[in-house]
């Protein structure tokens, strides 16, 4: 997105603001314009719950409060910082862990 001028595309907020990639606002039904900012997916968050699936995500899509962005889902994952009690695998090491932290 960044390297093709006036293109459009789509990524997490994370990275667009990590890379400094311009946003788009989203129009709600309402007509009103919400930011695409770390509150506004909190805000969808507060509005449809967070109930999570058996994959550990949540479908936040369709908030309709104005200051909620209206396309949003969540993930959630549980990622051990030691190893206490050998509770790690069979000839496993903490290198998989670590690239799954930097990712």
């Amino acid at each position: 997105i960044k390297m093709l001028p006036h293109s459009i595309g789509y990524c997490d907020l994370a990275s667009a603001t990590r890379l400094d990639i311009k946003v788009a606002d989203m129009m709600q039904e309402s007509g009103v314009a919400v930011k695409a900012e770390t509150s506004s997916v909190e805000y969808a968050m507060f509005e449809r719950g967070v109930e999570l699936d058996a994959n550990n995500q949540a479908d936040l899509t369709n908030a309709r409060g104005d200051n909620a962005w209206p396309i949003t889902t969540y993930s959630y994952g549980i990622i051990r910082t030691n190893s206490h009690g050998n509770r790690m695998r069979l000839g496993a090491d903490c290198r998989i862990t670590r690239h799954t932290a930097l990712y």
